[in-house]
């Protein structure tokens, strides 16, 4: 982890397309995992008001991350990609099936539940949102895309706003995306 001396000042960022991000907030857990960590994604994201933790990240973990690899989808509490953010990755072993994350694996991840609006997805990857726990409810499909060759991902908007409890990420097949 790295003190990078904000002194609780920060509300806003932008990250690069290779790394992968943790921002953490003081006296909430000196391992920024859980409920200590304020905001976190992968890929070239912005993000301009941090309003629910805004001023309160006082440090950072970042490491090396390449979509093509293993990607990793960013949900924001806020509909235009800001607000508090929370990264889920594809795990290779799960097939074509993805990767499943509950409501409980989205509040440990620094979300409220029935708090996401948006969301930015890895071009050749594709997540299925759900309206309830368990994977059941209405459904929004968001494939991945990037703007242009910076790799900066599209924001999307989620349909129903606040009502995601549940969500799938899948690698789309090789020449799908």
């Amino acid at each position: 982890m790295s003190s990078i001396g904000w002194d609780n000042k920060t509300s806003s960022y932008v990250c690069g397309k290779n790394v992968w991000y943790d921002f953490c907030n003081d006296g909430v857990g000196s391992n920024c995992t859980g409920y200590g960590r304020s905001n976190s994604g992968a890929g070239h994201v912005y993000n301009y008001a941090v309003r629910y933790h805004n001023n309160n990240m006082s440090s950072a973990i970042l490491g090396p991350y390449d979509a093509r690899d293993i990607g990793a989808i960013t949900v924001f509490e806020d509909g235009d990609c800001s607000g508090a953010s929370a990264r889920f990755y594809w795990d290779p072993d799960s097939g074509v099936n993805g990767t499943f994350y509950n409501m409980e694996d989205m509040m440990y991840a620094g979300l409220r539940n029935d708090s996401m609006h948006s969301i930015v997805v890895p071009k050749g990857y594709l997540v299925e949102l759900y309206e309830h726990p368990g994977f059941y409810g209405s459904k929004q499909v968001v494939e991945g895309a990037y703007k242009d060759d910076s790799e900066e991902m599209v924001c999307v908007g989620a349909k129903w706003g606040d009502k995601f409890s549940s969500l799938i990420v899948k690698r789309q097949p090789q020449g799908a995306a």
